[in-house]
């Protein structure tokens, strides 16, 4: 039976959905993604090199308008 918008909230919602975490599965998941492990890490680490390019970019952007763009021949 429905009550509203909503449904009545989380009462009995760990009973439909199980537990949070369940490390039998967690292990069951880990050991399918084994094939898979260095492609994942490759991908891991370009995704951390193209975060860190991402964070310094600006910076770089900053020091080079900063050091060598003059105002008329003069250093700003």
């Amino acid at each position: 039976m429905h009550h509203g918008p909503g449904g009545g909230g989380p009462h009995g919602e760990d009973e439909l959905l199980g537990k949070v975490y369940d490390a039998r599965l967690i292990k069951r998941l880990l050991g399918l993604m084994r094939p898979y492990a260095l492609p994942l890490a490759l991908g891991i680490l370009v995704l951390l090199a193209v975060t860190a390019f991402e964070l310094v970019l600006p910076y770089i952007t900053k020091e080079a308008i900063d050091r060598h763009i003059t105002v008329s021949g003069r250093k700003v």
